[in-house]
């Protein structure tokens, strides 16, 4: 600990005892606790007698810690200047393992920005020991709905094969719990019990626990037991309508109104039980947060509603491209964009999926005419649900002019 290696008047140890003690404040929530520590550091490494090399290279590292702690943060403006000033002086060294810091800090940018598939690219080019940026994998795909894959990523990090690794420690019982959260867990205790014994028996090692097919537990032996490919796990949102102190579904989301507040866009979705109401819903989707706790819109910030089939042009740091509205993921806040033409190319079938609109440097919309002109519809008037008809033209504010396709 410091206190040892202040005894030893050993720089080096005292610099790496104060980054764990970084580590330690991070995973616990006390970000400003863990930056100190993490700058402190520095000082102890610059007095040591490590080559100036290596004293550059401690220094480089802040940034990479700085950009963890802006992440848990939230703070994308922060991450990204962080990011940057890093992958500007990392990229010059060409070592590997600063390379692949430069793909994890881009990856946890694109989380921030809730472009999730793009995160998945970068951080698998990451350093795929380091258990945090796996599990980051997970959630990832989790977000994306393939649930199967997510569980895969989570079993591996919860049993992955690590020493002295405290950040493991603390993302571990994150991983477990998801275990603990499988659906119907009561009715499916037989089959809770022969997973939980299995990790057991293979000291909670799911490589080797798994590395054998499982069966689901049948109360007549001589029929074929199904194989367990995937659980599903419980979250605590809650959505719906109440009715008699209960809670339905619901239903289909007619349109999703599109709102612009402090330069960042904001989805509200519109569902059919609002056909019955005299208010429209002014609460944006946020991702992670139960709809209760969804920030409230003001309708002075809305700028046009979408239907199915509407034209779009996005623009993104990476990219610009146009598509049609498909549907609104509610879990994340992200909508489904197709291609005219089904271009594979463009996306899985033609659909590029889950595209965080959150931090889009641009987001318009546009109408086409019978001629095929576009224009594009700077800002519409907020209509009742009743009003909302996929066959006809919305009334709007147009910016008139063909737009290039």
């Amino acid at each position: 600990n410091v206190k040892i290696s202040k005894e030893l008047n050993d720089d080096i140890a005292i610099g790496n005892d104060l980054i764990n003690l970084g580590e330690l404040n991070l995973m616990s929530g006390n970000y400003e606790n863990a930056l100190k520590y993490y700058e402190k550091s520095i000082e102890y490494f610059e007095r040591s007698d490590i080559s100036q090399d290596l004293k550059y290279y401690v220094r480089r590292q802040l940034f990479v810690s700085a950009s963890y702690v802006a992440y848990f943060r939230n703070d994308f403006k922060t991450l990204n200047m962080y990011k940057e000033k890093y992958e500007t002086s990392a990229k010059k060294t060409m070592n590997l393992n600063e390379l692949r810091n430069v793909h994890a800090l881009a990856g946890l940018a694109y989380l921030l920005e809730e472009n999730y598939a793009d995160a998945i690219f970068e951080l698998k080019q990451a350093d795929q020991e380091n258990t945090v940026l796996l599990y980051f994998i997970g959630t990832a795909y989790e977000e994306l709905g393939d649930y199967k894959k997510s569980q895969k990523i989570y079993k591996s990090v919860a049993h992955f094969n690590s020493l002295n690794d405290m950040n493991y420690a603390y993302i571990r019982k994150t991983a477990l719990a998801k275990l603990e959260d499988m659906v119907d867990k009561e009715r499916n205790i037989k089959l809770y019990n022969v997973l939980k014994e299995r990790l057991e028996e293979h000291g909670g090692k799911a490589d080797k626990a798994f590395a054998q097919a499982i069966y689901m537990p049948v109360n007549d032996p001589t029929k074929t037991a199904p194989q367990i490919k995937s659980i599903r796990i419980v979250t605590n949102e809650k959505s719906g309508i109440e009715i008699n102190d209960g809670l339905v579904s619901n239903g289909d989301m007619v349109r999703v109104d599109v709102f612009k507040k402090k330069g960042k866009y904001f989805l509200v979705p519109i569902y059919v039980h609002h056909f019955v109401k005299n208010k429209l819903p002014n609460k944006a989707i946020m991702q992670g947060k139960d709809e209760k706790d969804w920030e409230e819109m003001d309708d002075k910030d809305f700028i046009f509603s979408l239907c199915k089939n509407e034209l779009l042009k996005i623009k993104s740091k990476k990219e610009e491209y146009w598509g049609y509205y498909n549907s609104t993921n509610r879990a994340i806040g992200g909508i489904n964009i197709k291609a005219h033409d089904n271009d594979p190319d463009f996306g899985k079938k033609g659909m590029k999926e889950s595209v965080g609109v959150k931090n889009l440097l641009s987001f318009e919309k546009y109408s086409v005419d019978y001629f095929g002109n576009q224009s594009r519809i700077k800002k519409e008037k907020r209509l009742g649900v009743a009003q909302c008809d996929d066959s006809k033209p919305s009334k709007a504010q147009l910016e008139t002019g063909a737009a290039a396709s």
